[in-house]
């Protein structure tokens, strides 16, 4: 083996473990993307009217006010849904809110 020939060696494996390492990173961000899409799929719940107003301890009248006047989203899927991240959202931006208006 002549000088060359090692060059191409040492080059070669140098560049296949650079590869490796970059490969192993790219894997490991990819399983982190999955373990987050799965538990994303896992909390996508669907509540009914009733059920929402269970939650937040208020007449079903007052969940349908909600919708009617978008401050809370919901699906109509023969009757209303709401996603369990819209029912989060809806705390959230409400959070020390006077809501008295949409009380039925």
């Amino acid at each position: 083996m002549n000088i060359e020939e090692a060059i191409k060696n040492k080059v070669s494996e140098a560049i296949t473990q650079g590869l490796e390492i970059e490969l192993n990173k790219l894997v490991n961000s990819l399983n982190t993307i999955s373990s987050a899409l799965k538990k994303a799929n896992e909390d996508i719940s669907l509540y009914t009217v009733e059920e929402v107003s269970k939650i937040l301890k208020s007449n079903p009248n007052t969940i349908y006010s909600l919708i009617r006047e978008g401050k809370l989203q919901a699906l109509k899927l023969g009757r209303y849904k709401i996603p369990h991240y819209e029912l989060d959202r809806f705390l959230r931006d409400n959070l020390g809110q006077d809501l008295s208006e949409y009380i039925g």
